[in-house]
C-alpha cells in the first residue's frame, strides 16, 4: 500500500529536532505538559550494560519529564523502530534520573499503522506530527 504524504516539512531529522527545541515552550504549553525548566538534546543515557542517546529530554517545572524521539518519516518500519527505542530510553531514564518520562515520538508524518499499534497495545506513547508550524498531538 502506497502512502500519500501530505506534509511540507522537508528538512532533515536534525531540522525537525531543532524545530521542536525552538518551539518547545509552545508545544509543552499547548499539550499541557507543564512549563519548561530545562531542555537537553542528544543526551547519552547510561544503563548497566548498554547506553542510549535520546533526542530531546525536557524537564518541567512540575517535576515531570518528557522524552521525545524524533524520526523523519522514510517508512513505517523506520517509525516502528522508534517505539522500541523510546521504551528502552524510558527505562534508562527511570534508572538514571529516577523519573519515568512522558513518551513522545515526533515525526513529519505519522501513518495510521503506527497510531493503531500504539493504541491497540495500550503503549504509553503519544505522537507529535509536525508539518511546518502546524503540530498535531495524538
Amino acid at each position: 500500500m502506497k502512502h500519500i504524504q501530505n506534509f511540507n516539512f522537508l528538512g532533515s531529522e536534525l531540522d525537525i529536532q531543532n524545530h521542536i527545541v525552538d518551539n518547545i515552550d509552545d508545544i509543552c504549553e499547548k499539550c499541557f505538559f507543564g512549563g519548561v525548566k530545562r531542555t537537553l538534546t542528544n543526551l547519552r543515557i547510561k544503563g548497566s550494560d548498554t547506553n542510549g542517546i535520546c533526542d530531546i529530554l525536557v524537564f518541567h517545572n512540575n517535576n515531570t519529564a518528557t522524552l521525545i524521539e524524533v524520526k523523519k518519516y522514510t517508512s513505517d518500519m523506520h517509525l516502528l523502530s522508534a517505539i522500541g527505542q523510546i521504551l528502552f530510553y524510558a527505562e534508562l531514564c527511570k534508572i538514571q534520573i529516577d523519573n519515568y518520562p512522558r513518551l513522545i515520538i515526533a515525526s513529519n508524518y505519522i501513518p495510521t499503522s503506527i497510531i493503531s499499534i500504539i493504541k491497540t497495545n495500550n503503549l504509553p506513547i503519544r505522537l507529535l506530527e509536525l508539518d511546518g508550524d502546524k503540530v498535531t498531538f495524538i
